[in-house]
This record gives C-alpha cells, structure tokens and sequence, in this order.
C-alpha cells in the first residue's frame, strides 16, 4: 500500500482529511476531531462515522446512527436501492443522535445499498451483504 511505504522509515507524516473507514482503521493512524477546538485525539469506535458504517448483518439488518455536535437542527435523508424500502427522513436537533435499523433480508434480499443526503451536500453510499 502506498501509505506504508511512504511512512515506514518514520521521515514523513500524511495529513488526510477523510471520512473512509478504510483509512481510519489503517493501523498506526491518529484520528483528531475537529469539532471540538481541544482537537482531541479518537479511536475509531469514538468517531461518529463508526456507529453508521457498521451493519448488524447477524440478524439481517443495517443500523444507521446520526450524531449532531452542530448548533443547528440537521435534516437527513436515506434512500435504499430497494424500491420496496420508501425513503427515511431523519430531522436530528442541536447535541443529539438518533438511529434507526432497515431489515433487508425479509424482502429476499442479500444485500443492502443505502444512499444518506444531508446539508450542505453531505452524501454517503453504504453498500454490503449478508452472508449467513
């Protein structure tokens, strides 16, 4: 990978800005929060991508989580590839979170594709299989 061989001699440090859970769980990384003017130091479990980017695929489903540290009210939207799923509307007040779990096996499904808009141009795409 490239970042490793870019930083194995300990001479170069990266600074990325990501929201990937691919990248903050690359081992050695340092995630730093910049919501809070500390700039504290998290693990990935602490970050608020983590409750949202896991599924809890063991009983066929996926949990989305939505944490808002803003001072304003924050409107979501998730829609799923599923046209038998109708779109979920998410309104989360200032220092609240919520969640909410979508079942995708009942309908014969296998996998899940779940779209999130938000404010500002905020988008993810979530996409995984169950495997039994």
């Amino acid at each position: 990978m490239l970042i490793h061989e870019l930083t194995e001699d300990g001479d170069l440090q990266l600074i990325i800005a990501t929201h990937s859970p691919l990248l903050m769980i690359y081992p050695g990384a340092v995630m730093i929060s910049f919501s809070d003017p500390a700039l504290p130091a998290l693990s990935f479990e602490e970050t608020s991508h983590y409750p949202i980017t896991r599924g809890n695929l063991a009983g066929e489903t996926v949990t989305s989580m939505f944490t808002n540290t803003g001072a304003q009210t924050a409107v979501f939207q998730v829609r799923s590839a599923n046209p038998l799923q109708a779109p979920h509307n998410y309104t989360v007040s200032p220092n609240a979170t919520l969640s909410d779990t979508w079942t995708f096996a009942p309908d014969g499904l296998a996998a899940y594709d779940l779209s999130v808009y938000g404010p500002n141009g905020f988008y993810r795409n979530y996409r995984g299989e169950y495997s039994s």
